[in-house]
């Protein structure tokens, strides 16, 4: 039965393949709805695509649909749609055609990329050279360039202080910075950095051997003084004394000899009143009033110390920066009258560099006289209270002075 319907459908297709021109022209697309159609006399059913195939069972076995939207035929074979094609053999190629008419010229077609740059041709020969201009206008003279004498340095900036007692042009190097700083008469100037640029790293050099330990430091001076009574008539105290000598122990003997002697100071007994002739004793007198109060006394000078300054250092009896020993009780003064000092006025501090160190201005027995520069000198008393340590600084520059002892005389053992 099967193989009967196999050879039915074979031939069906057959016949389907001469007609398939005709499968199109059963009627519209409009006038086709959702149920199948049977077309007539081939037992062959139309849809619009596969989707309205109905089930394919025994029912419908054997039958042929044509599928619109594939425009191609599926089978009902054993209970599955089969796509059936239809397209035949390929025919043998017909003759070619007569050559058709030349057809219009087309568009220009794009430029080319541009072809390498060709080598260079020789040089030409040298023109020969113009003739010179003419020379131009001289230019306007420029402004005067301002000097300025460098007489000194500082370690920073603010070591010049805000106010310069000094000559314009007076300039300072300022070692932090090495910058050149100008006083114009109101304000410093700033010159900028005066040194090149830094040089290579030199090699290190070979270190060298450890030397021997040097010899051992001498002892240290012991200061000593003593007193000595004068007589009457002495040529320092008439009628009579104490001559009071002080100095260091050189030779340290323990003992003070003439050579040794830095100071010798007198203290002086004062004149006998004259004596009156007897009288027989009056009436006691009522009390008088008290009398005002005389002026105070003033001790003198027992050393006058000369001060200058060179290099931003000041000087003291021509030693730089030179450490000085007074002693409680005694005056001194301090001679600025050099004009070396004039931009430098000489002040006290308990601490090192004063004002600069962050310490204050001691001014206890200190006074001043004249300018410094001309005849300026500062006179100082040394409290009995005094410390034992004071300094010597520039009330407008740092690091310029330098350390004071004070120490007493006498002592109870």
């Amino acid at each position: 039965m099967k193989s009967h319907r196999r050879n039915s459908l074979a031939i069906l297709l057959a016949l389907l393949m001469t007609a398939s021109a005709l499968a199109g022209c059963s009627g519209t697309d409009e006038e086709l709805d959702d149920e199948p159609k049977e077309l007539e006399d081939w037992s062959v059913f139309l849809v619009q695509s596969s989707s309205d195939l109905p089930t394919c069972d025994s029912t419908i076995d054997g039958r042929l649909y044509y599928v619109s939207s594939e425009s191609g035929f599926h089978a009902c074979s054993n209970g599955a749609w089969q796509s059936i094609d239809l397209t035949g053999p390929s025919g043998p190629q017909g003759p070619a055609g007569t050559d058709g008419a030349e057809g219009p010229a087309g568009a220009d077609g794009a430029d080319g990329e541009a072809g390498s740059i060709g080598p260079a041709g020789p040089p030409g020969a040298d023109g020969a050279d113009g003739a010179d201009g003419a020379d131009g206008a001289d230019g306007a003279d420029g402004e005067d360039g301002t000097s300025f004498t460098i007489i000194g340095t500082v370690e920073e900036t603010s070591d010049l202080g805000e106010i310069y007692i000094g000559e314009s042009g007076d300039a300072f190097l300022v070692n932090s910075t090495v910058h050149i700083h100008v006083w114009s008469g109101s304000e410093w100037i700033d010159l900028g950095n005066i040194s090149g640029p830094q040089g290579p790293d030199g090699a290190s050099g070979v270190e060298g051997p450890v030397g021997a330990d040097g010899p051992s430091g001498a002892d240290g001076l012991y200061a000593l003084f003593d007193s000595t009574a004068l007589p009457i008539g002495s040529a320092n105290c008439p009628m009579s004394g104490n001559s009071v000598r002080i100095g260091l122990d050189d030779n340290g003997d323990g003992n003070l000899d003439p050579l040794e002697v830095d100071q010798t100071l007198y203290v002086c007994n004062g004149v006998n009143g004259v004596d009156g002739n007897d009288g027989s004793d009056g009436a006691d007198g009522a009390d008088g009033n008290d009398g005002s109060d005389g002026a105070d006394g003033s001790l003198s000078v027992v050393m006058e110390m000369a001060v200058t300054v060179s290099s931003m250092d000041f000087y003291i009896d021509s030693i730089q920066q030179a450490d000085v020993t007074l002693y409680r009780g005694f005056t001194y003064t301090f001679d600025q009258s050099a004009s070396n000092n004039s931009a430098h006025p000489l002040r006290l501090s308990a601490t090192s560099d004063g004002t600069h160190g962050g310490g204050t201005q001691y001014s206890d027995g200190v006074t001043y006289t004249g300018t410094q520069g001309s005849n300026g000198l500062m006179t100082f008393t040394v409290p009995l209270d005094a410390p034992d340590t004071l300094f010597y600084y520039c009330q407008n520059h740092g690091s310029m002075g330098g350390e004071i002892t004070i120490q007493s005389l006498g002592s109870v053992s």
